[in-house]
Formats: structure tokens, sequence, C-alpha cells
């Protein structure tokens, strides 16, 4: 038991004291897809990105062999590792691209602008949002994060259970392409985020569940063997 004990504290002593469970807040960031309309940026597991956020973007102009600010974004969706922004202001012939930069800022000055979309438009964005955590929840089952869950807690007890939560955690969630087929771009990436939230929460969920019942097991078996001997 004393022996037990000891693991236990060791363990809690290492989850309070490890830097790597301590995210780095994003400054820059690099464009991974661009639309024209919309901005997709994947930011690993750092942290600090919220909606209404403002990047400035920046671009490198081969003929300065140097990088220029072209423009503004607005952070509009935060979901898992990717964070969708909308172009604000751009610089007359100039265009947002793959591979372009974005840096936080505080200090600019938006011009009004016309409204582009409809009460009606933000509503099917939503809705596209909403559709793909509805097709998650009624198709994704997350038995096999269970499964590796109950393995990993059996196996390793405490020490699995928190590795194999950072490997869940991290995982990239994949959308079945027949769900999009028929998806415009904007709509693509809004059922695909809700999608990938969904299946997310329930797979990290259906790890902890496999893990806490692998990790129970191992303890009572020790402990039985202990008293018995």
């Amino acid at each position: 038991m004393k022996q037990l004990l000891c693991t236990f504290l060791a363990i809690s002593h290492l989850l309070t004291t490890t830097s790597f469970c301590l995210p780095q807040t994003v400054d820059e960031m690099e464009i991974v897809d661009s639309t024209g309309k919309y901005i997709s940026v994947k930011y690993g597991t750092a942290h600090g990105i919220e909606i209404g956020d403002f990047f400035k973007i920046y671009s490198y102009d081969t003929w300065s062999s140097s990088e220029i600010e072209i423009g503004l974004a607005q952070v509009i969706k935060v979901q898992e590792n990717v964070a969708v922004l909308e172009p604000i202001e751009i610089e007359k012939g100039y265009s947002v691209g793959k591979g372009d930069k974005l840096r936080r800022t505080t200090n600019f000055v938006v011009e009004p602008r016309p409204q582009e979309f409809s009460k009606e438009k933000v509503g099917q964005q939503v809705n596209y949002n909403l559709k793909g955590m509805e097709q998650a929840d009624l198709e994704y089952s997350g038995s096999g994060a269970l499964v590796g869950g109950l393995f990993a807690g059996f196996l390793l007890g405490l020490i699995g259970w928190l590795i194999g939560w950072a490997i869940v955690a991290n995982s990239e969630m994949k959308v079945p392409s027949h769900h999009l087929t028929n998806l415009d771009e904007n709509q693509r990436v809004q059922f695909s985020l809700g999608y990938k939230e969904a299946a997310k929460k329930r797979k990290v969920s259906k790890f902890h569940t496999g893990a806490a019942i692998g990790t129970l097991t191992i303890v009572v078996i020790f402990l039985a063997a202990n008293s018995g001997s």
C-alpha cells in the first residue's frame, strides 16, 4: 500500500510541475488554406486565439525579397486546432494565399464597410456547423477510443491514461468525403468544423471512460493481491 501511495503522489507532482501541460499563446500563424472570402490556419496545441481577434496579413514580395503587409483579418471561428478568419482589408493588387503569414495586432483602424452577409446567409452558415455536429453524433461511436483507453489504463495505469489522453487530444479527426460532395467551400468548412468538434469530444470522452475502467481494474487487482499475501 505504501508503494502504491508513493506512486500516486509522484504522478500528481509530475502533473503539477511539468511545463508541457502549459500551451503557448499564438501570435503568428501560417495560412494553410484560402478561399478568398475565408482564411484557414492551424495553430496546434497553443491557445489564446479568440473570436474577434485581429491579425495582420503578410506576404512574401519577390521584387523586394522581403515580407510586406497586405491586409488585415479577423477571427470568426475557433475550433480544435483550426481557426477561420475573414479578410477585412486587402491592399489593391494583392491576394491572400497559402503560406502567407498572420501576426496578431491591436494597432489598426478598420474603415466602415457595407455588410456583405445577410441574416439568412449567416443562419445558413451556423446551420451547416450544427449539421456537422449532428452527423458526427449519429455515426461516430468512439468505440476504438474506448478500447484504447481500456488497454492504456490496464497496462500502464495512470501513466498510460495520461499518455493516451495526450495522443487522443491531439489526433486529427477526418470527415467522410461523401458528406462534403455537394457543399460549396464555405459550407464544407462549417460542416467540417462542426463534425470534427463533436467527434473529438466523443472520442476523448470514450477514451477517458475506458482508461478509468482499465486503471480501476488494475488497482483492484493489485490491492487484492497485496491483501491476500
